[in-house]
Parts: C-alpha cells; structure tokens; sequence
C-alpha cells in the first residue's frame, strides 16, 4: 500500500511559522533564504520511504516534549527537525523564548522562533513590556509597532496606533480601517476616503473595481502602498 507524504502540511508549516506574524515578520523573511528550499534540498538523498519513515517517528518523539528522543533518530537532518519542532513547541506553550536557543538557526531561525513567541504572548497578555525579553533590538520594535497595531483592532480603538512609531502611524491607522471595516469581504461599499495618504486612497479604489483574473494583473502591476499590495496576492485566492 502506498503511504502518502505529509512533510509540507506537518514539518515544514511547523519550520516555517506558518500563520499571522504581522507586517513586519513579512518584510524580514523575504531577507533570508526559506527553510523550505533548505530542507527539499538536503531530503532529495533519501527514498520516500525513508523519508515517511522518519516523519511518523518524529511525530511521535514531539508529542514527548523530551530533546534527548530526538537522539533516537539516525539522520542527522531529521534529528535537527526533531529537536526544533520540541523546541518550538515549548517556547509557544510556555511563552519562555529561551527554549529558542535550542533551535539550530538554519531551517528554522532563533530569531522567527522570538518572534511568533513574543508577539502572541504579548496579544495574549495585552502586555508590550513582553517584547523587551528579546535581546534583539530591532526585533523588539517591530514587536511593539505590530502589537499596537494589532490590539488597535481587537480593542477597536485607532486612536491605540498613536503609540506605534512616527513613521508607521499612518500605516497602522490604515490598517485598521482597513481590517474593522472589512475591506476584504465588503469592498464595494468600503469608504477609501477614512484612509490616510494618496498612494493609499487611489490603490483602495483601484481594488474595488478589480474582479477576475485580468484584476490580477492589475493588482501587482499598478498597486503602489505596501498596504494594498499585502492584500494582493490573498485578494484573488479566496
């Protein structure tokens, strides 16, 4: 019997963060090479035997929430798997970011693993201090930008993205217009002109008349705000 693949759905989404990590989270990554092509490479060596093989015993060493399992898994690659999914695991669970110096910083890297910690706990707690316990600087001004920008929609308040940085006000009070007023599902009767700047007003419009596949041309081809051009490739995938 043929046994089907599930290291995209179960590893990789896991290596990858896969989820809400804010406007800012978006913009580093595109920086770095992607776990995903890392991983695809270093796994054309092995049969799709061996490769279904080491995730089941994987997905059961994770449950463990033990590192020293993941010392029962002979390739090295897959051990390293192993070891950040645990590590990754814990560091939400207990929203402590030192269990992410456990992670190797290669498939999957300490400061992602920082971030998605520091960002959910903070939400969760409706606390910014909690982004001081990186020791990543630039990493906690993005957490603090993007937690205002967040606790502005779920308090519903816009007047919270006064507290974001000078430079990210505007974006962030576009953004919760944007988001409150549900441009994605309500676009035809969006008023564009509650938002700031003209790159931004011009681009809501444009979107509302956009439909189909040529909307999709349109869409990359003559969005200008990095606002609206967040919403473009998730716009013509629903």
């Amino acid at each position: 019997m043929n046994k089907k693949f599930v290291i995209p759905a179960f590893l990789l989404c896991t290596l990858l963060i896969a989820g809400v990590l804010s406007f800012y989270a978006v913009q580093n990554s595109a920086k770095k090479p992607t776990a995903r092509n890392l991983l695809s490479s270093q796994m054309d060596a092995l049969s799709d035997q061996e490769k279904y093989t080491y995730q089941e015993q994987i997905a059961a060493l994770i449950k463990t929430s033990d590192f020293s399992k993941c010392d029962a898994i002979a390739d090295p690659l897959y051990k390293t798997v192993c070891v950040n999914n645990i590590a990754l695991g814990l560091a939400k669970g207990s929203g402590d970011i030192s269990f992410c110096q456990k992670i190797d910083n290669k498939l999957l890297p300490i400061e992602e693993c920082e971030r998605q910690v520091i960002l959910e706990q903070s939400m969760a707690r409706e606390d910014a201090t909690i982004c001081k316990q990186t020791k990543n600087q630039k990493l906690q001004e993005d957490c603090e930008n993007s937690f205002y920008m967040q606790l502005a929609v779920k308090k519903n308040d816009v007047s919270l993205c006064d507290k974001t940085r000078e430079d990210q006000q505007e974006y962030c009070q576009n953004n919760f217009y944007v988001v409150t007023k549900d441009f994605m599902g309500n676009s035809t009767s969006f008023d564009c002109s509650v938002l700031e700047g003209k790159d931004e007003k011009s681009d809501c419009e444009k979107l509302k008349s956009f439909d189909g596949k040529k909307g999709n041309i349109q869409c990359f081809s003559e969005i200008k705000s990095s606002l609206f051009l967040s919403y473009c490739q998730t716009w013509y995938e629903r």
